[in-house]
């Protein structure tokens, strides 16, 4: 394992929160961390998505990002498709591990995170 691979990614999908957030402290365990927001065009382009969700979200991200500051921690915010997002991240520096809430319901994103996680 490089160096670089020392570090985990922990990928806020829907729960935009720190306090309780499971993933986040199972990354930290581990060591450095890197916090992460993907907002998918793929998403928001479909028909259920309305612009005060999409409002809604910036706030929220906005929120996680004041949070994160004030324990010393970091959030990346990226536009793009799930699966290029984590791939393109992978191949500029590679992470040891991928931590995320599973997701259930109408929008889940197992098959998307399996996908991206391998390759």
């Amino acid at each position: 394992m490089s160096a670089q691979e020392h570090y985990s990614v922990v990928w806020f999908k829907r729960d935009l929160r720190i306090e309780d957030h499971l993933p986040l402290l199972q990354a930290l365990q581990r060591g450095p961390v890197l916090c992460l927001s993907i907002v998918e065009p793929s998403l928001w382009a479909s028909p259920d998505a309305a612009r005060q969700h999409y409002g809604f979200l910036l706030e929220s991200l906005r929120d996680l990002y004041r949070a994160l500051r004030k324990v010393g921690g970091q959030l990346q915010v990226v536009t793009g498709e799930v699966t290029e997002v984590l791939a393109r991240l992978y191949r500029q520096a590679p992470f040891a591990h991928l931590y995320a809430h599973e997701e259930t319901g109408a929008r889940q994103g197992s098959c998307r995170l399996s996908h991206a996680a391998n390759g």
